[in-house]
Order: C-alpha cells, then structure tokens, then sequence
C-alpha cells in the first residue's frame, strides 16, 4: 500500500523487529517491576504495532504478487496452514494460562497478562494480514484495469485511518468511533461482492474452498475469544477488541467469508459447464502454443531473439521465423484485434494461411493481399490484424518488407536508426488494401531490426503516460546492448517506467540481429 518501495525481506525483517522490539518493551517493565505512564505506554505500543502491521502486510501483499492469480487454492492454501500453525501454539498457551494455571499467581500478574497478549496480538494479526492480502487478490482477481482497482486502494486506506483513529482515540472521548467503524464496513462489504474467482475454480476445488473459509472464520472467531478471556481474568493495557482497526478489518473479512461461502454454494450447479469450457480453453491454448517457433537462429552471422508475455490466458500476438533458403528468410511479426480465445483462433487461421501461402509464392505483395482478402471474407470486418513481413536477403544484404498498419520496427543501423512504416493499412478492414506499397533497404555492415506490437509502446506508468516510441527509440540508442539481452533489458526499462501499473494488453518483442 504505501511502503511498496520496500523489498519483501525487508519489510519482513522490519516488521519482526518492531514485534519484538514491543516483547523486549514488556519483558523491561517486568524485570524494573515499575509500570510506565499509561498514556506514554499506550504511544509507544500503538506506534512500534502500527509499524509492525504495515511491514507485514506489506511482505504478505508482495509475496503473493508472485503467486499465479488463477490458482485460487493456492492463496487458501497458504492461509490454512498458517491457521494451523498459529492456532496451535496460542491454543496450548491459552489452555495452560486459563484451565491449568487457573487462579495461579502467574494469571493475576498485569505484566505476565500483558506479554501473552502481546504475543496472541503479533500471530493475530499477522493472521490478519495475511487473509486479508488473500483476500485482496480475490477481489482485484481479473479486475486490474477496472474501477476496483482504485476503489480498493481507498478501502487501504480508510483501513489504515482505522488505525491512526485508535492511536489518538485514547486522549478523547468520541462519538465518532461507532460511525467510523458503520462507514468503512459498509464500504468493504460493497467491495466484497467482488467474487470473480468463483468461476474460475472447478466443482472439487469449490468445495475445497469452502472448508478453507470455514476455518478462517472459526480461527478468527477463535483469537476474538482469546483475547475477551484475557481481558475478563485480568487488567491488560491494550485491549485489541476495543481497537476500531481489528473491529473493521475482522468484520470485513468474516463479510467476505460469507458471501464466498453462499455464493460458492448457490455456483455449484455452474460448476460442470465451466469445466467444460476451461478444457476448450486449454486446447485453444495448447494450439496457439505450437503455432510459436520452438528454436530461433543463434549463429555468427544470425541471431534472433523473442519473448512473448500474454496479458491473458489466450493472448492474441503472433510472431515466426520461416527460412526460404540459405541465403534469404522472413520474420514477421502480428497482433490481433480483440482477446481471448477467439483472438487466439484468428491468430491461429492467419499463420496457418500464411505458412500455406509460402509453400506457393514468396512475393510479398501476393502475400498479404491473400491474407487480406481471407480475414476479410471470413470476418467481414469485424476483426482486424496488424501485420509487419520482412523478406531478409544475407547474400545481397538486403531487407524486404511490408507494414500492415503495425508499430513501426525499429532498424538500427550503426549509430542511426529507420523506422520501417512502408506499407499499407491493417488487414481485414478493406476489400482492397489502399496505399499499397512494399520497401526495399540495403544495409552494408550489421544491422539489427527490432519488432514489437503496441502493448509495449502502451504500457502507461502512475502519471498516465505512455511509454511510447520516442522512449524505445532513446533506450536502444543510448544503450550498449546486445543481441541476447536486448529484449529483457527493454522489460526492465519498460517496468521501471511503469511503476505499480498493471499491462493492458499482449506485449511481444522479435530482435534479429545479422552480423
């Protein structure tokens, strides 16, 4: 949320050092047998916690970034097993403070009471943290690019007011504890109804799901019960269910249990023809995953490079290498309109077309006339492909091609770069192609030629701008980059650039380098 900037580790390391800084903090006060001011013991707990809980959240939200956002099971299962392993030592301490050591001189000791609350606080609320970092993921699930991407990140921080509300409630009395506390609940049940993730997991896994909520409530249920023990047997300073944070942050995530629990019930009976649909899914999947060259040249003289990341399950970019002889090649490089699988199977049509097409003629403006005149007439217009073809000549050094309406490559020769936007529009717009027009250029010493579809020139950063050709045009030329990590230096820039900024759509780079 807001310490993003922070490596995972460190937050990690960070957030235990406040916790124990707080169990160092306790155990003092005991071994000087002197209390400190209550409000000067409240300040200094309240901060060092609060520093606490923002590190952790801040490891658990980044770690499970890192995490596929489809396999739902995942995430719930990381949250079972630290259920199981925080539940268990809080419930053996728990059981010997109350029923064995009942009325013992160790449970009427305010110092003794206070550092197993602090220790049932810190697993609580790491606890916390994390099914509440789980459940982030479920409502932004497939949601990244729409209105619940900022609406959550207000919910952030109304819970984070939450927090800062606790830290000064102690001075004054207010009415506004209660208000507060309505607000920000009815705000997160709003955004609970967000349940994307639902249809995406398959009839066994649903039920799976189910019992995995059902243990989150009963362990939050089950701290709440610890901690009103704690506070009935003796005085503890810092009463964990009066804070407003822990109110709103467990009421929310037992809303949000809920509702996945009913609604998980009542999509059951969805669950067989979704099944069905994801099997389709993955063999569409399958085919566009053979229809992307297995082996690229890696010689003296030739190298070619690719790397090829999907925004979704069935992206809709395309790229080959066909050698024609010895001597000459094509490459060429495609983006579909649209996404999901019939962008994929579109994508798929075109490059079985276009490898037919080379078995017949290798004229380029054969070619793509035949290639406009099937998309057109098959989907009259109402899909489209950009499209960039490069015929390569090693012997006579020389580069062929022709633009269909895509983002101009980038030809790098020496120290001087050509954009290579001779052509024509896109393909299956029009029944005859306008402006038709293929390029010839000769080269003299090695050149590189970099491809690439729009994704990476419109990948936005957190002021809403584009990343866009001048700064692709900037990096290779300022940069002393080789063929071989040309395209993950441009990811690196192009994330740098991006900031906290989800892709929006396929990304695709091809770099042919001829030496």
């Amino acid at each position: 949320m807001i310490l993003n900037k922070f490596k995972p580790r460190i937050s990690l390391i960070l957030g235990l050092s406040c916790w124990f800084f707080l169990l160092l903090f306790q155990l003092t006060l005991i071994v000087i047998e002197k209390n400190l001011n209550i409000y000067s013991y409240y300040i200094t707990y309240h901060f060092f916690l609060g520093l606490s809980i923002l590190f952790t959240y801040n490891y658990y939200d980044q770690k499970l970034k890192l995490v596929n956002p489809k396999n739902v099971l995942i995430y719930l299962n990381k949250t079972l097993k630290f259920s199981l392993l925080s539940i268990i030592p809080v419930g053996i301490i728990w059981i010997i403070l109350f029923y064995i050591l009942s009325g013992n001189y160790i449970t009427r000791n305010v110092s003794v009471l206070n550092i197993v609350n602090h220790v049932n606080i810190g697993i609580s609320l790491t606890y916390l943290s994390i099914i509440f970092t789980v459940y982030k993921r479920f409502i932004l699930f497939d949601n990244e690019n729409d209105l619940t991407k900022p609406l959550w990140k207000i919910f952030e921080y109304l819970i984070l007011f939450t927090f800062l509300f606790d830290f000064v409630s102690i001075f004054f009395l207010s009415s506004f504890y209660y208000i507060i506390g309505i607000i920000v609940i009815i705000y997160g049940f709003i955004l609970s109804f967000n349940l994307k993730w639902i249809a995406y997991i398959s009839f066994d896994k649903k039920w799976k799901s189910i019992l995995y909520i059902f243990i989150i409530i009963i362990s939050l249920l089950f701290y709440v019960r610890i901690f009103l023990q704690i506070n009935v047997t003796g005085i503890v300073i810092f009463d964990l269910t009066k804070s407003l944070y822990f109110m709103v942050v467990s009421i929310f995530i037992l809303l949000y249990s809920f509702i996945s629990i009913l609604v998980n019930v009542f999509n059951l009976p969805t669950s067989t023809v979704f099944e069905k649909f994801q099997k389709e899914k993955l063999i569409a999947r399958k085919v566009q995953e053979a229809l992307i060259p297995k082996s690229l040249p890696n010689t003296e003289k030739l190298k070619i490079y690719s790397t090829y990341n999907p925004h979704s399950d069935l992206g809709g970019d395309y790229f080959d290498y066909i050698p024609l002889n010895k001597n000459k090649f094509m490459v060429c490089i495609a983006d579909v309109s649209g996404k999901g699988m019939p962008a994929a199977l579109l994508m798929s049509n075109f490059q079985a077309s276009l490898r037919t097409l080379l078995r017949y003629t290798q004229n380029l403006n054969d070619i793509v006339k035949e290639l406009n005149f099937q998309i057109k007439s098959k989907e009259s217009g109402d899909r489209f492909v950009s499209f960039f073809i490069a015929e390569f000549d090693i012997k006579k050094k020389t580069i062929n091609y022709v633009n269909c309406g895509h983002p101009s490559p980038i030809l790098k020769l020496d120290d001087k770069i050509i954009n290579l936007d001779q052509g024509t529009t896109l393909i299956g717009v029009f029944n005859e192609l306008p402006r038709f027009k293929s390029h010839k250029i000769k080269y003299k010493n090695n050149c590189l030629l970099l491809c690439y579809t729009d994704g990476l020139l419109e990948a936005q950063n957190d002021l809403n701008e584009y990343y866009g050709d001048g700064k692709l045009k900037s990096f290779v030329l300022s940069s002393k980059i080789t063929t071989k990590n040309i395209n993950e230096k441009i990811l690196d820039d192009l994330n740098s650039f991006k900031g906290n900024n989800t892709f929006n759509d396929d990304i695709t780079i091809l770099t042919i380098k001829i030496l």
